[in-house]
């Protein structure tokens, strides 16, 4: 960065003082020159002890104890935290010698006074936070000066120098002398005084500066923080623009969070990273341009608005070194403090980047524990749908049951049927409904497959291009070798129609726009939010994208979106149970979804499903029916806690030339089995029953006549104690509610199979 030679010189200071290596580097040298000049004097007194114009003993004694002081230094400055005392110490240290020097040399000779004179300029200007110890030592060494001079001149003092005596015998050159050399340390006080003032002014400017600012921002947070480190950064350092911006989740564009200009806090807004000098701030890490910044980004908008010449801008960053946002000041002339620019930026931003760094954190935080209460709210109603759905199916079932007995008991030509007809259509409709509810709150990974995602895309677009209005553009954009993922090719396919549907319809209410469809692959990281709160494997995972320019769902809606047989749509243009079952497919086959819509711009729903690896084993097939061909059926019980249900298919049976013995539970029987063993030719079991359900049931049965078929029934049941059953040879399924017709089929399928009858009812 380049400066003025007055600001380089200034930040030179501060920074060589914030540099411990170095105060201890230099310490060390000035000291170890001290050793080297008592040691070269100690043996040129020896040596020319005879020679010497004053008493030996006496200087030697004097170096002796300069040596032994210089060593009490040295160690003391061992101990860190005496180091810079000792550092500050050692110009007393050289100008306390002066008057010994004087003494021995002539008081009057200039060139020693020079010489000690260079020696404290250097110690006083580097060290220049104590501003007294200028005063101070320049006092030392005139009062030194003058004392020994006159003192020697009056010859109160000895003078060991010959031709220094002669000389001072002539008034009018010792005075001569003495005026130059006092005039030359009156000089050299002053300037280094002015400089050491200088230094200690800005040093204390700085000091409070950060102190001014650090308290103040040390408590807030938030927005109250961006804006009170933006202001006083501005107020420091006066340049025409200080901008405090988070980096967008897509990493595209800048949000301002604070921005001042001139002083003036000024609307936040949005900055594209594209041909902008920010773009070059977050790959640099710092950008620092003195001159020509609009010149040099001359399609950068910030800058041109800002009439910038100058501009600083540095990375907000997490502990991983992620950036989170981007710190900058601009000028449209030259900063006046310059040497203030770059630590006080990067004090600051460390503070705004930890602040930003704690906001995501909790709204991280918050959406996980939005996203978990929502799941287990979620969970609680399948639950609870699970918990009534077998009950409800049981009721259908009667209803549509007792339907079709009045249906073959009463003549076709009678009036009543129409009412009849009217029963079997609503259980019918009804049928649909609780089988969608069904699916919703079960874990019912049947019918799994590797799917090639972009085909099932590319047939939903065909679909909705075929049945949309032409005011409503459908477009796909598919990633060239997505890989393919693990589920059920009709449900995603479902999952896909549902939410394109009601894009399409929210497109309607706005008079048309565009539904798009993508495809991509991303990798989801452990602490990502999604993995997090859907309890999903961080992984590669296919990622699907739909997106509408429609009306957008406001966060109410957003927050019930999932839940069953909630809908926006008017009356009957919706049952509410589209979107539960998308929610349903993705607690199935460990999935996520992201959802981002805003109110007039509309709605994006961005699906995770985690991809197949190539080692991974083949999906399972469909369960077969495992039915005994050839077997002859006369003789029948049936299991069913509901009498209703329970007589209804006893008579349907008995109406068929069936025997039947009905049990209203297991135990029952289980008993009847054991005493007729060889008279029961087939078992109807219902999978929930109290006390001996139809899994122990089956089981129990099974001990008693291994080879006996069995038709399990139920609204709903777990898939694990049906695949017990289902494993087994002789044995099928039937979902509740059914008809006649397909009671009958079952039973067909399971002691007469066909070869193309290969799935299970």
């Amino acid at each position: 960065m380049t400066m003025k030679s007055s600001d380089a010189f200034l930040y030179h200071i501060q920074e060589y003082l914030s540099d411990e290596k170095k105060i201890r580097k230099d310490l060390s040298k000035a000291l170890y020159i001290h050793y080297f000049l008592f040691s070269f004097a100690a043996l040129f007194l020896f040596l020319f002890r005879h020679q010497l114009p004053f008493p030996f003993p006496h200087f030697t004694i004097f170096c002796l104890v300069l040596f032994c002081v210089n060593i009490i230094l040295h160690t003391v400055s061992l101990k860190r935290e005496l180091r810079i005392a000792v550092f500050k110490f050692v110009p007393f240290f050289d100008t306390l010698a002066a008057p010994f020097i004087f003494l021995f040399t002539g008081g009057f000779l200039t060139p020693f006074i020079m010489t000690h004179l260079i020696t404290f300029v250097g110690t006083s200007v580097t060290d220049s936070r104590k501003r007294n110890q200028s005063r101070y030592t320049f006092f030392i060494l005139l009062g030194s000066y003058l004392s020994i001079a006159f003192l020697q001149k009056w010859e109160i003092l000895p003078n060991y120098i010959g031709y220094s005596r002669t000389m001072m015998q002539k008034d009018l050159f010792f005075y001569f002398v003495v005026f130059i050399t006092v005039s030359v340390i009156f000089l050299a006080y002053i300037l280094v005084h002015i400089v050491s003032m200088h230094v200690s002014d800005v040093l204390n400017e700085m000091k409070n500066s950060f102190d001014s600012i650090m308290q103040s921002t040390l408590a807030e947070t938030g927005t109250e923080a961006f804006d009170s480190l933006a202001k006083n950064l501005s107020e420091t350092l006066q340049p025409r623009c200080v901008l405090l911006g988070a980096l967008s989740d897509k990493g595209d564009s800048i949000h301002t969070v604070s921005v001042w200009e001139r002083n003036v806090r000024i609307p936040d807004f949005d900055i594209s990273l594209n041909k902008s000098i920010l773009e070059d701030v977050l790959e640099q890490k710092k950008c620092i341009l003195e001159h020509g910044a609009r010149s040099r980004y001359p399609e950068d908008m910030l800058l041109a608005r800002t009439e910038a010449d100058f501009f600083y801008g540095i990375v907000l960053a997490d502990a991983n070194k992620k950036p989170l946002g981007v710190l900058c000041c601009i000028s449209d002339k030259p900063i006046h403090r310059m040497y203030l620019v770059d630590p006080l930026a990067t004090i600051f931003s460390s503070r705004a980047a930890a602040e930003l760094d704690r906001i995501r954190i909790e709204e991280k935080q918050k959406t996980i524990e939005t996203q978990l209460a929502h799941a287990h709210k979620m969970s609680a109603i399948g639950h609870l749908v699970s918990g009534i759905a077998h009950d409800f199916n049981n009721m259908v079932n009667i209803i549509n049951g007792s339907a079709q007995m009045l249906h073959k008991k009463i003549k076709p030509d009678s009036s009543h049927q129409q009412y009849i007809q009217l029963i079997l259509n609503a259980t019918k409709h009804t049928t649909e409904l609780v089988g969608q509810l069904t699916r919703f709150s079960r874990r019912d990974t049947s019918g799994i497959s590797r799917i090639d995602v972009n085909k099932t895309v590319s047939d939903i677009v065909d679909l909705l291009g075929e049945t949309t209005t032409s005011a409503i553009t459908v477009t796909k954009q598919c990633a060239s070798l997505l890989p393919v993922v693990q589920g059920n090719a009709t449900q995603l396919a479902n999952v896909l129609l549902n939410v394109g549907i009601n894009g399409r319809d929210a497109m309607d209410q706005t008079g048309g726009g565009t539904l798009s469809f993508t495809t991509s692959v991303t990798r989801l990281e452990r602490n990502n939010v999604l993995c997090e709160s859907f309890r999903i494997d961080p992984g590669e995972y296919a990622v699907i994208s739909i997106s509408d320019t429609g009306s957008g769902m406001t966060p109410e809606t957003r927050e019930h979106l999932f839940e069953p047989f909630f809908t926006t749509k008017p009356k009957g243009k919706g049952t509410g149970l589209g979107l539960a079952n998308v929610w349903a497919y993705l607690q199935n086959y460990k999935g996520a979804v992201d959802i981002q819509s805003t109110i007039g711009v509309g709605s994006t729903f961005t699906f995770y499903f985690p991809v197949v690896n190539k080692s991974s084993p083949a999906a399972p097939q469909a369960r077969k029916p495992q039915a005994l061909s050839g077997r002859t059926i006369t003789s029948v019980i049936v299991v069913d806690d509901d009498e209703a249900l329970r007589s209804i298919m006893s008579e349907q049976l008995s109406l068929n030339g069936y025997t039947t013995h009905a049990f209203e539970n297991g135990l029952d029987a289980v008993t009847f089995m054991k005493r007729n063993s060889s008279g029961v030719d087939l078992a109807i079991l219902d999978m929930i029953m109290p006390g001996m359900n139809g899994t122990e049931t089956f089981t129990e049965l099974r001990k008693i006549n291994s080879g006996l078929p069995v038709l399990m029934i139920s609204g709903m049941c777990d898939p694990k104690d049906l695949a017990i059953v289902l494993d087994q040879p002789g044995t099928s399924f039937l979902q509740k509610p059914f008809s006649d017709v397909e009671f009958f089929e079952a039973l067909h399928r399971l002691t007469a199979p066909l070869p193309e009858t290969a799935e299970t009812v």
